[in-house]
């Protein structure tokens, strides 16, 4: 059996560094706020092509 390391499944994104997170220009208000960060949905990772395999399965299977 082998095991599987979570570097494996997902890694930081590089918009936020894994923050979840982007400080953005907002023409609304003044000055930058912070928003979710488009790229990683907010959660600040991306899945691996494995991580997506995986997640696939999960959710089919559960």
């Amino acid at each position: 059996m082998s095991i599987i390391a979570m570097d494996d499944l997902e890694h930081a994104c590089r918009e936020c560094n894994g923050k979840g997170e982007i400080l953005s220009d907002s023409e609304v208000h003044e000055g930058k706020e912070m928003m979710s960060c488009p790229k990683c949905d907010g959660k600040g990772y991306i899945p691996t092509a494995l991580g997506q395999t995986i997640l696939g399965f999960v959710k089919r299977h559960l």
